[in-house]
C-alpha cells in the first residue's frame, strides 16, 4: 500500500490538476490518496474542487446510463 501512495503523492506532485482529473473520472481508491497527497501538499482547495467536478462529471453519467437504459423493463 505503500508503494501505491508514494506514486500518487509523485504524480500529483508533478502533474496536479491532470493526476486529480484522471483519478477522480475512474472508480477506484487511489483518488483517496490522491486527495491527501494534494491537501499535504498544500494544493489549492479550488484547484482541486474544479479538477475533481469535471472528472466526476464524465463519471456519474457513465455509471447512470446503463441504469436509465434498465428502468423501462424494470416496472
Amino acid at each position: 500500500m505503500g508503494a501505491m501512495n508514494d506514486r500518487v503523492r509523485a504524480g500529483v506532485e508533478r502533474q496536479s490538476f491532470v493526476a486529480l482529473f484522471l483519478l477522480s473520472a475512474i472508480p477506484n481508491p487511489r483518488f483517496d490518496a490522491a486527495g491527501v497527497a494534494a491537501g499535504s501538499l498544500g494544493y489549492s482547495l479550488v484547484r482541486y474542487w474544479v479538477a475533481v467536478v469535471l472528472g466526476k462529471t464524465i463519471i456519474y453519467p457513465a455509471i447512470a446510463s446503463p441504469g436509465g437504459a434498465l428502468a423501462p423493463w424494470l416496472r
